[in-house]
């Protein structure tokens, strides 16, 4: 009998091996589940930000095509182009904003519009509008632009333009589109343009009414997930890119 308690003693309660076996298999599994639940979070956080991302350039592109499609002289005196400056980051024109045909004899004068790329810093900016409507008598014949506008942001988190990927490039409604540009900002193809460009990618003020296209390249990237390596696949970055035909017949083709 005593050897018998004896030996259920020695089955009571748990050794100190399968202790350590037991707390060293629950860490793992542990440290599994919240390696799983971390990847599950970071890849819906990576998804939402590519749709934010990509609704960001779907709203600055629709903004300036819709601008840019209305582009028209200001008056009916000849030799005044709808183009005031066009550079590859900076572009200020008049539009016939409210009228969908944007050709002169519009009702009123057209708005004078600005779109440009304004850095914040880490290889990022934002995309901004300003809209200057014609001063209060201005006439189809004499229109005047004194005011200062307003101005929004239209997206933040762009990518910088470079001089290889601008985020304008200027064109004649025959040439043909430029190649891609993808995320990686890899250079635009600008060798199917026939209006002359300089170094800079601005266009010259004698050349400016040669202007009848222009393609919008735009990407937005969001750096939360990449930290600072460009490379890194959990950086969130959507390109998009449109071309626009203007409609104002008086510009030749």
């Amino acid at each position: 009998m005593t050897r018998l308690r004896r030996a259920l003693r020695r089955d009571e309660g748990t050794s100190l091996v399968e202790l350590l076996v037991a707390t060293v298999l629950t860490a793992l599994l542990g440290a599994a589940l919240v390696t799983t639940l971390l990847q599950g979070m970071r890849t819906t956080q990576l998804s939402d930000s590519r749709t934010a991302n990509g609704q960001a350039v779907r709203t600055v592109l629709e903004a300036m095509t819709q601008a840019l499609r209305t582009a028209a002289d200001p008056s009916t005196a000849p030799g005044v182009d709808a183009f005031v400056a066009a550079g590859p980051t900076d572009v200020t024109f008049y539009a016939a904003l409210g009228n969908r045909t944007g050709a002169i004899g519009a009702d009123v004068p057209p708005s004078r519009v600005r779109f440009w790329f304004a850095p914040t810093g880490s290889g990022l900016g934002e995309v901004r509008q300003t809209v200057v409507p014609p001063d209060p008598g201005s006439t189809l014949t004499a229109a005047t632009w004194s005011g200062a506008g307003t101005t929004r942001v239209l997206a933040r988190s762009v990518v910088a333009p470079t001089a290889g990927c601008p985020l304008f490039v200027y064109q004649r409604r025959s040439d043909a589109p430029t190649a891609p540009c993808p995320a990686t900002r890899l250079a635009v193809d600008t060798s199917t343009s026939t209006v002359p460009v300089a170094a800079d990618g601005s266009v010259a003020a004698a050349n400016l009414s040669r202007i009848t296209a222009v393609e919008v390249w735009v990407t937005v990237r969001t750096d939360s997930l990449g930290g600072s390596d460009p490379s890194s696949p959990r950086r969130a970055t959507s390109t998009g890119v449109d071309r626009v035909t203007l409609l104002n017949e008086n510009l030749t083709t």
